[in-house]
């Protein structure tokens, strides 16, 4: 047993020495080298540790472990060392005092990277393991100071550690700097024994409230340590003094924050933001333009936009009707970025043309635009006074309708139907006359109304029926106009009285909202109609009251998300007739129409690939009319009155609906195709006519539903043959079924045919130069016809349906060719000529009943009916138009036309073969100009209304008029207010044009008459 001692400790001896000597040779190199005042205590405690150990070493030898304990320990107090926690371990051993023999060969085992050495301390362990009880020590975090039952007996390790330990009951304690002292429970433990004990030690904190701007990431300690937080949030932080540093993704100023944390403690900091800004001055050539920001709406041109952040920021510069402007600019701190003189350039684009939006130049057709700041500068009341003094179009009002006659096809009597009219591509034509509205009873006003296209010519390749003369397209407000809510109130032609609500609210970046309401009314005026009232042959002036009395209500809504937009519209109007409309009693306004328009629509326009779009649309319609009359008739009652007066009424309603879908792609690079199909149920059509009797009994003499159906297909395709040529063709066929059920009263035949209708149209447009653009054109046309022309009755007194002749009603073709040629002087001024020429045949007209069919079914002399003229029409005119963009506010367009319009033959004998109520010449000048910029622009408009042939009967005309008007508009407080005053027909100039049938072949148009707007905008 000696023996074996003494070897061990001769090994520990010899090892000693060599592991701790040199480290200790190295450091005194190192001291002498560093500094030449080394200490005298560092070399004294080497000195004496190794005569601690070596004094151990010796009574280890002896046997006397306690004394060699004693030793050992003061060496590696003085310097700690793992060969020397060994030797104590041993001589605890030998002293039989297994716990604290078998921490230190723990502790000597710790950090050993000899393999031979953790071989024998890892054997030692193992020897003294079973005679302890041991307790495996974890905390989180490890590091602690380790204690059994109380501190004051000092520590017994540090953590993660093994213990060993007697066997009994302990409370393991464990202490680490800045968390709180853990306490395990009491643990019994046993010799032999492995008990493991983990303490999760709580950190001491207190609480740091952080404010400030939201989403700044706090960093504690240094700008670039990894963020803490997002403001607003709160810290747990150890006690003491920290200090917080702040950044954002904005440019921005923030001081750094010092912060004393108390332990289990709050305290509130909040971070001082402060923007690094720079400035932005803008001004365009428009007044008014909307300046945004990187994309918020930050004012209107001419403005100095302040504390803009610093650093790359998209401007953009936009106004309706013209192309916007954007760029990037670099926002400097405290400095200023110029955008002055931005230069915005007319949009000039058109949809109606080929159902998608183009520019102007490259649509296939011949267009007219009426911008949103015509709209705005003359305060057009209505769609009629919108299109007066638009090239080729002639108009009049006739007491009941507004009219328009383009290029020569338009009678006083045909209630507009040769004319379109869309709202944003929804028909508005209503099923039973196909007739559209575009006095008060189409739209008590034009606020929702973006723009006006006006396409001339044939439009049935896109729109089938109807579209013969040409297409008015209402362009609706669009989506990204800036959410509002406006109230107008307006006065205009003397008596109409007005007022408008409306609204727009974005709800998602591709979502919102649009609704307003409307309402006019009118006493109506005196007028004097020129008739022969005492039957002497000659046309006396006749006095008449309540001329255009009328009370009108117009809504309209539209929803959109994404590809999806619902739109829905309505009109309701009453207006009086004391105008002998039909032969009626003159100058009682008793005489009424009630006409009404109900729109509903919902679209799918989704970009399927970057070369496909798919458009599909379903929609409902309602129309309705009320004609109430009163005539003058005779009693059939004995002993009654020799005069009465008979009411007479009429009620139509019309109800239909149906879908489209069409897909335009551009399989290749040059060429776009467009197909599509449609079809269009009518359910209700609804014709109920008839007359009370003196008895106080009512008379019908028509009622019918004859609903019909209409299918179509079309398609189109454009060409870019060359980078200077563009050529485009299109063909669409239409198939119309119509009721077995329309039958004649007095036949019992079929009043109408199935029939279909094929109709093509083409166009090359050359762009010779940059400045030169020609369009050549061509197209076919047709207009079915109506259900009221079929079943027409005449005076309310005989019902002579259009076969009563021996014919069937075909529809109308119409022919048409042009030659149109734009130069552009610049990039504001242009000069525009054309060129066309119209074949119309089968028009529809009234004609008197043959007298022998009058006399043989007892029919009143002079009853008329529908028919398809023989007699075909030929138009051929020419425009010349003058233009200058809207460019600062200014804008002028003046327009000269000649046309001739006539049949092949008169029609009539010894009638004349000029065509009715189509002028041989136009001329027209609109011009505005500002007067105060953004406050005042002066708007003048002058047409001259040339003489019209009044009737085929005839060789009479219509007198030569000119029209002036003058309006003065503007805004105040940039978009809040916007006003306009001025006067229609400024010098009161009186005239009258063609009117059919009233008591007078001429209605008279309006005088002088005075206007006011005002509208407030938030």
């Amino acid at each position: 047993m000696t023996n074996s001692k003494s070897a061990a400790l001769v090994d520990l001896h010899i090892r000693f020495p060599r592991r701790l000597a040199r480290p200790l040779v190295r450091g005194l190199l190192l001291a002498v080298l560093m500094a030449s005042a080394a200490t005298a205590r560092a070399d004294g405690e080497a000195d004496e540790a190794e005569l601690h150990f070596q004094r151990g070493a010796e009574s280890y030898r002896r046997g006397d472990y306690t004394d060699a304990l004693e030793h050992f320990l003061a060496s590696n107090r003085l310097s700690p060392n793992r060969n020397v926690q060994f030797n104590i371990a041993r001589a605890f051993e030998q002293l039989n005092r297994f716990p604290e023999a078998y921490r230190y060969y723990v502790g000597a085992l710790e950090g050993e990277t000899d393999a031979s050495v953790k071989k024998d301390v890892e054997a030692a362990i193992t020897r003294v393991a079973p005679r302890v009880a041991v307790v495996e020590v974890t905390t989180t975090p490890p590091g602690a100071t380790i204690y059994l039952d109380r501190k004051d007996l000092g520590s017994v390790g540090t953590s993660p550690d093994r213990l060993g330990v007697p066997a009994g009951s302990y409370s393991v304690i464990a202490e680490l700097p800045g968390y709180e002292v853990a306490r395990s429970g009491k643990l019994k433990v046993a010799i032999g024994s492995r008990t493991p004990v983990k303490l999760d030690l709580v950190r001491i904190v207190g609480k740091v409230e952080v404010r400030g701007q939201e989403g700044l990431e706090v960093h504690v300690g240094d700008e670039a340590a990894p963020p803490s937080c997002k403001t607003p949030c709160d810290l747990d932080l150890p006690p003491g003094t920290h200090v917080l540093y702040f950044t954002s993704v904005e440019a921005v100023s923030i001081a750094p924050r010092q912060v004393q944390v108390v332990a289990r403690k709050s305290v509130s900091v909040t971070a001082s933001v402060e923007k690094l800004t720079g400035s932005v001055v803008v001004s365009a050539d428009e007044p008014n333009a909307l300046v945004e920001i990187d994309g918020k709406p930050m004012g209107f041109t001419p403005a100095v936009i302040p504390a803009v952040t610093v650093g790359k920021r998209k401007v953009r510069v936009s106004l309706r009707g013209y192309r916007a402007y954007e760029t990037e600019v670099d926002v400097a701190y405290q400095k200023q970025v110029d955008l002055r003189n931005v230069r915005l350039d007319p949009l000039r684009e058109v949809a109606a043309a080929s159902r998608r939006t183009e520019q102007i130049e490259d649509a296939p057709a011949s267009v007219t635009i009426i911008s949103s700041q015509e709209l705005r500068a003359f305060e057009y009341p209505t769609i009629l006074e919108a299109l007066r003094g638009v090239r080729g179009i002639a108009l009049n009002y006739d007491s009941i309708y507004g009219n328009a006659a383009v290029r020569g096809l338009g009678q006083p009597n045909d209630y507009n139907n040769r004319l379109l009219v869309l709202n944003d591509g929804a028909v508005l034509n209503e099923n039973i006359l196909y007739q559209p509205f575009i006095h008060y009873d189409g739209r008590t006003d034009l606020g929702d109304i973006d723009r006006i296209e006006i396409v001339r010519g044939p439009g049935s390749v896109l729109y089938g029926t109807g579209a013969v003369s040409g297409v008015v397209n209402l362009v609706n407000r669009p989506r990204d106009d800036p959410d509002s809510v406006e109230v107008s109130v307006s006065s205009y032609d003397n008596a109409v009285a007005r007022a408008r609500g409306a609204f727009k609210q974005t709800l998602a970046p591709d979502a919102g909202v649009w609704a307003s309401v409307s309402a006019a009314r009118s006493d109506g005026r005196e007028a004097i109609l020129r008739f022969d009232a005492d039957g002497d042959g000659r046309d006396d002036a006749n006095q008449i009251q309540a001329f255009d009395k009328f009370h009108s209500y117009s809504t309209s809504a539209r929803a959109w998300y994404h590809a999806f937009t619902m739109q829905g519209f309505a009109t309701l109007r009453n207006i009086s007739i004391p105008t002998g409309s039909f032969g009626t009693i003159v100058d009682r306004p008793e005489n009424q129409y009630d006409d009404g328009r109900v729109l509903g629509e919902i679209r799918y326009e989704p970009v399927l690939t970057d070369k496909l779009q798919l458009l599909a649309r379903g929609y409902v319609n309602y129309g309705y009319f009320q004609l109430d009359y009163l005539y003058d008739a005779e009693a059939d009652t004995s002993g009654g009155p020799v005069a009465w007066e008979q009411p007479y009424f009429e009620t139509y309603k019309g109800s239909w609906g149906g879908s489209e879908v069409r897909l335009v792609g551009q399989p290749m690079a040059p060429l776009r195709l467009t197909i599509g199909s449609e079809v269009a149920h009518h359910w209700q059509v609804e014709m109920k006519t008839g007359q009370t009797e003196f008895d106080g009994s009512d008379t019908p003499i028509l009622d019918l539903d004859a609903p019909y159906t209409v299918f179509a297909g079309y398609g189109l395709a454009e060409w870019q043959a060359h980078k200077k040529v563009l050529v485009s063709a299109g063909v669409r066929a239409d198939r119309w079924d119509l009721s077995q059920d329309a039958v004649s009263l007095d036949t019992g035949m079929p009043v109408a045919e199935d029939f279909t209708s094929i109709n093509p149209r083409a166009a090359v447009i050359v762009k010779a130069t940059p400045a030169d653009i020609v369009k050549l054109m061509a197209g076919r046309a047709f207009r079915a016809p109506s259900t009221y022309e079929y079943f027409y009755t005449d005076n309310g007194t005989t019902q002579v349906t259009s076969d009563c002749c021996g014919t069937t009603l075909r529809p109308e073709t119409v022919y048409s060719g042009e030659l149109e040629y734009t130069h552009r002087f610049d990039e504001d001024w242009s000069v525009l000529g054309s060129g066309y020429a119209l074949l119309a045949k089968r028009i529809i007209e009234t004609v008197p009943v043959p007298d022998e069919l009058v006399a043989a079914n007892g029919w009143e002399e002079g009853t008329a009916y529908y028919r398809n003229s023989s007699v075909d029409q030929t138009v051929v005119g020419g425009d010349l138009e003058v233009r200058r963009e809207w460019r600062g506010g200014a804008f002028m367009a003046t327009t000269y036309g000649v046309l001739n319009a006539r049949y092949e033959s008169a029609p009539i004998d010894g009638g004349s073969t000029r065509v009715p109520n189509a002028p041989q010449h136009f001329f027209s000048f609109k011009g505005v100009v500002p007067v105060i910029p953004s406050i005042v622009s002066g708007a003048v408009r002058t047409t001259v209304e040339a003489p019209r042939r009044i009737d085929v009967e005839t060789r009479d005309d219509t007198r030569t008029a000119v029209i002036t008007d003058l309006v003065l508009s503007g805004r105040v407080s940039r978009q809040e207010i916007r006003y306009a005053v001025g006067v229609y027909n400024l010098f009161n100039w009186q005239y009258a044009l063609p009117a059919s049938p009233y008591a007078s072949r001429l209605m008279p148009q309006q005088g002088r008459s005075f206007m006011f707007s005002l509208t407030l905008v938030r």
